[in-house]
């Protein structure tokens, strides 16, 4: 149960913002909850229910819907009102989706919804400010950093018909201590017939596409960060460096949501990364670097495609 926080002994302003903020928060939750138990217990007197349609109801489905847009919002949601409008602009740009994603129109919807709805809180953070000035003034900024970066994804949608340039990224590869592609190694274990499904994930990261992509459980220090792309078991595990750079940590087939074994897999390859990760920045740009990682990628997508390896 959520539970509204006591804000008349709060003296620092900042810890004031945040609990105004969340108790907000909390109130719209309540509300929607309410709504949503009014509509419920209205529908329920009317209903005729049928076995048939409630068989094939999976309560998983809101939360895949949620995955997509959350990759690409969380670094839209962290921008704070200190960027200038030209740092604001630009680090919505890199993380927008492609217009070449099928779900472009549906992610977008979704980001522009949170914006609104951030901005609705703070005006309620507004009406409860009393008469504090310097308060108010802050809360203001705040408000027109939300409006500010609504109106650059409108100019997106605006601009996406002359905005369909190829996107290829560069995609570098976590390596073991022995210098061996992890990756590789991965797919060795696996069978052939889910590398078809490999190459798909691996061309969704390459063509900026990113096939049903979700961020990583933020609350698991050892996976923040991180993300993976999606297929019927398979999953492709990586990481962005830059807005044109994706590393590349794990391909791994995972048999349900309870797999001990993939989960153990996928948190020890993040220790790893973190490892060597400052490494890996460093040398991203350097030109040796590069054609090493490209010639890996060629190695994979002739693997995947059943022309190279056993």
């Amino acid at each position: 149960m959520e539970i509204f926080i006591d804000t008349s002994k709060i003296i620092d302003e900042e810890e004031l913002i945040k609990a105004l903020k969340s108790n907000c928060k909390t109130a719209s939750i309540l509300r929607k909850e309410i709504n949503k138990i009014e509509k419920e217990n209205e529908e329920n007197e009317t209903m005729i229910f049928d076995e048939n349609i409630l068989s094939t109801i999976t309560p998983e489905v809101a939360d895949e819907e949620n995955f997509e847009y959350e990759y690409y919002y969380s670094e839209i949601k962290k921008i704070e009102r200190d960027k200038s409008e030209n740092e604001i602009d630009k680090i919505i740009n890199e993380n927008l989706p492609s217009v070449e994603n099928p779900n472009y129109d549906k992610i977008i919807n979704r980001i522009k919804s949170e914006i609104l709805s951030e901005i609705i809180e703070l005006n309620n953070l507004l009406l409860l400010s009393g008469d504090d000035i310097k308060l108010q003034e802050e809360i203001k900024e705040m408000i027109n950093v939300e409006k500010f970066k609504f109106s650059i994804i409108n100019k997106g949608i605006e601009s996406k018909d002359i905005k369909k340039e190829k996107i290829n990224n560069n995609l570098v590869f976590l390596k073991t201590e022995s210098d061996n592609t992890y990756c590789l190694r991965d797919l060795n274990g696996i069978k052939r017939e889910y590398y078809k499904s490999f190459k798909d994930l691996l061309m969704s990261i390459k063509n900026g596409t990113f096939k049903n992509v979700k961020r990583l459980t933020p609350t698991n220090s050892k996976l923040n960060s991180i993300s993976e792309v999606r297929g019927f078991k398979t999953r492709v595990i990586f990481d962005r460096i830059d807005s044109k750079t994706y590393i590349i940590l794990m391909c791994a087939v995972k048999k349900s949501d309870f797999d001990l074994g993939y989960q153990n897999l996928l948190e020890g390859r993040c220790l790893k990364y973190r490892c060597f990760k400052n490494t890996i920045f460093e040398k991203k740009d350097e030109d040796e670097f590069i054609k090493e990682n490209m010639k890996i990628e060629e190695q994979l997508f002739l693997k995947l495609s059943n022309k190279w390896g056993v």
